[in-house]
């Protein structure tokens, strides 16, 4: 596998340099109380949206591209991606979610990542930003999206860190 050549053989040989390139470019970024002291703490978010945006642009084509977003809620990233391309496609298993969102972005469908309604091979890129900790069966999902992928494509996986001191996705109060 060359530089910049990343996908199924990641989890048969370990990280590549590229992902541990990205890897290391992601945690370089604004602090939380810095953003959160802008008087909106959303801006965080945003911010790691915009900054996840400028790190797979370098590293995956999107102009012109056949993009799924898995896990897209109500469609935010599908909105930015279609600025780089018309074909951008959307999927989540929140019913609501996927209704609100699909007022204003076509091409967004309910459906589970396991069960993807789409033929073999149709996207260049497929994204699963901060979904895979949520599937009911991760593995079945990447088979999935390695499904749904054309050969030569990309998938792009983002996971939270759990090792982060101040991670607090998928903590429960209650």
């Amino acid at each position: 596998m060359g530089r910049g050549e990343w996908g199924w053989r990641l989890l048969a040989v370990g990280w590549p340099a590229t992902i541990r390139e990205v890897v290391v470019e992601d945690v370089k970024t604004i602090s939380a109380p810095a953003a959160a002291g802008l008087g909106q703490p959303s801006y965080v978010w945003r911010f790691g949206l915009e900054r996840r945006l400028d790190l797979i642009r370098r590293y995956v084509p999107l102009e012109g591209r056949h993009i799924l977003d898995i896990g897209c809620g109500i469609g935010t990233f599908v909105q930015r991606l279609r600025e780089f391309s018309p074909h951008v496609y959307g999927v989540d298993v929140d019913q609501e979610r996927v209704r609100r969102g699909a007022t204003a972005l076509p091409h967004l469908v309910v459906a589970v990542s396991e069960q993807l309604p789409f033929a073999d091979g149709t996207f260049d890129v497929v994204l699963l930003h901060e979904v895979l900790e949520h599937v009911r069966n991760d593995r079945v999902t990447l088979g999935e999206a390695g499904r749904v992928t054309r050969p030569g494509g990309r998938i792009v996986i983002y996971c939270p860190n759990r090792l982060y001191p101040f991670e607090t996705h998928g903590i429960f109060l209650g």
